[in-house]
């Protein structure tokens, strides 16, 4: 095979893989690729020799990649990943998008366990989101299962040496989700050590769990014994919390090496553990909002005669502009992001209200259509993370589309974030790589009448306009509904 050398000056790396020794992710020509370094060409050798890399891409669990006749200096192999459209973290993810997570590594751990092998590295900013599916992206996580060079002795178990770096960034952020701590779990997230154990036991609900530092003395029998009484005493919701503790301390005793049945019996805990948490949602104020707009009954994605003129004059521009990627800033329950979805755009989504993004994820992979459904705020995207400030990208650069929709939005911006029409003007103009359509309530609007008062004298249509003008060279306005609203068509 004719190897082709890559000039290393067009070569730009990732820069949160300069300290993995088993390969480099860097960008060439806008493609995706990883230069393999020589301690990791046996066992790329032997993924693909024993068809676990083929196994692994067409069950969906890690992403296509492929060997190239590339050459790098330095690395004497190149594979290319398929590039995915949009990078989104942890902090960003609902409950039931973080559940996802959870069991695609579990069930990436099993499909590992026949060959010997393990996936050392499983935290979070490893996974991203093929719209509503989670998928492994880190191929140089995956080693033998008897590798040591990442996890010490006292830190690793002897089922899945990554399991503690599980529980920190994935078990126990759900965990907490689950008990109505999502907004502690996505701040803990952002932090590359995840939820530490005592974080996690001294925000536990219930008191057995507080407890349960004193486990590692815990001899074996004694431990299944407690296990025993745990499964006839406790309550249901802490229940698999503590049995599945005192089984990861039981098995981190020394012992012989495990062989596949206890390794997959293993597995087959955690699944169950993970499939058991219940996540109700926190808050149902806004889930509800586009039924009761539309009297009770939410409208189809097809023109009819309900449909109204804010509708029809959103369907008309995304029609006639074709643009291919759209952001829905404050989404709601999604159905402008599904809208635009289901007539062939690409879709981020976004909303603070974890019901409604939870709702919309549900919708959008129940029919397959090409949303990702996000928690975030409108007045804090997330920033930047990391040394230099780049290993974890912005959202501003990450999520940048054709097209930004913002319906419905500006006056809570306002009266409720107390934002200026200037930054909701330069943060629409930082997403948008050409073109907004944004909603504005003028201050006759009955659900302004509620709040403006003297202080907010500013809020005007002229003004709002003169705030759009600055980033923006061309606007049309349309009808919306209900009257007065109207709807701005932004273009640079």
């Amino acid at each position: 095979m004719l190897l082709s050398t890559i000039p290393s000056e067009e070569v730009l790396f990732h820069p949160s893989s300069g300290s993995d020794w088993n390969g480099r992710v860097f960008e060439w020509n806008h493609d995706i690729y990883r230069a393999i370094g020589p301690c990791y060409v046996d066992v790329l050798a032997k993924l693909l020799h024993e068809g676990v890399l083929r196994k692994l891409t067409e069950q969906g669990l890690l992403i296509q990649t492929e060997v190239t006749p590339l050459h790098l200096d330095g690395y004497p192999m190149v594979v290319k990943h398929r590039r995915l459209p949009f990078v989104s973290y942890a902090a960003e993810w609902s409950a039931t998008m973080m559940k996802d997570v959870a069991l695609l590594l579990i069930d990436l751990e099993r499909e590992l366990v026949p060959f010997g092998l393990s996936n050392h590295d499983v935290n979070p900013w490893n996974v991203l989101f093929d719209w509503t599916k989670p998928i492994f992206v880190d191929l140089g996580a995956i080693m033998p299962l008897e590798t040591d060079t990442i996890w010490p002795a006292t830190k690793r178990n002897a089922f899945w040496p990554a399991y503690d770096q599980f529980c920190q960034l994935i078990l126990y952020p759900l965990y907490l989700m689950s008990w109505g701590h999502a907004r502690i779990a996505r701040s803990l997230l952002n932090d590359y050590k995840g939820v530490l154990k005592a974080e996690f036991l001294k925000l536990s609900p219930h008191a057995p769990c507080r407890h349960q530092t004193a486990l590692p003395q815990l001899g074996r029998s004694v431990a299944r014994r407690a296990a025993q009484m745990a499964q006839r005493f406790l309550p249901q919701t802490v229940r698999s919390v503590v049995k599945t503790r005192l089984l990861r301390e039981r098995i981190a005793a020394p012992g012989p090496k495990p062989d596949i049945a206890s390794r997959l019996r293993f597995l087959d805990r955690c699944r169950q553990e993970v499939e058991s948490i219940k996540l109700e949602p926190s808050d149902r104020y806004w889930s509800d909002y586009y039924n009761a707009f539309h009297g009770g009954q939410v409208p189809p994605f097809n023109e009819t005669p309900e449909w109204t003129v804010k509708n029809h004059n959103v369907f008309k521009i995304l029609r006639a502009l074709g643009p291919q990627t759209i952001l829905d800033m404050g989404s709601n329950t999604g159905w402008y992001s599904q809208l635009a979805a289901t007539n062939g755009n690409q879709v981020v989504a976004f909303d603070t209200d974890e019901t409604c993004v939870d709702q919309l994820y549900y919708r959008a992979r129940t029919n397959n259509l090409a949303v990702l459904p996000l928690v975030m705020d409108f007045r804090s995207p997330s920033p930047g993370a990391g040394p230099c400030n780049n290993w974890l990208l912005p959202a501003t650069e990450r999520l940048q589309c054709d097209m930004v929709l913002a319906l419905a939005v500006v006056h809570h911006l306002v009266s409720k974030r107390y934002l200026t029409f200037g930054q909701i003007a330069q943060t629409l103009s930082m997403f948008a790589k050409r073109r907004v359509l944004v909603e504005f309530m003028p201050p006759e609007d009955q659900y302004v009448r509620d709040w403006r008062t003297r202080e907010f004298d500013w809020y005007t249509t002229d003004n709002f306009l003169s705030s759009l003008k600055q980033h923006f060279s061309r606007l049309q306005i349309l009808e919306s509904y209900p009257s007065p609203r109207k709807l701005i068509l932004c273009e640079r």
